[in-house]
């Protein structure tokens, strides 16, 4: 990413995490709060050809949207 900034709405993505099969995991800045945050990268296409995929991502984030704890990384954006 040397050399050039990617923006993704209010985040600046600083550097790549961690990576998995279902995508990519970034370290970015938020631009209003200047707050780092952990920003997950999925294939938009991929994820709306693939009704099982699909169902496993809104039920991923119906999930994070609900919980509240300590030990638990929280949604805070979607």
């Amino acid at each position: 990413m040397s050399g050039y900034t990617i923006k993704v709405g209010n985040y600046t993505l600083l550097k790549q995490i961690g990576k998995g099969n279902y995508g990519t995991i970034w370290e970015a800045m938020n631009t209003q709060d200047n707050k780092k945050y952990a920003v997950k990268q999925l294939n938009k296409k991929e994820i709306l050809q693939d009704d099982t995929l699909a169902e496993n991502f809104n039920a991923e984030v119906g999930i994070m949207k609900e919980i509240k704890n300590f030990h638990i990384i929280r949604l805070y954006d979607f």
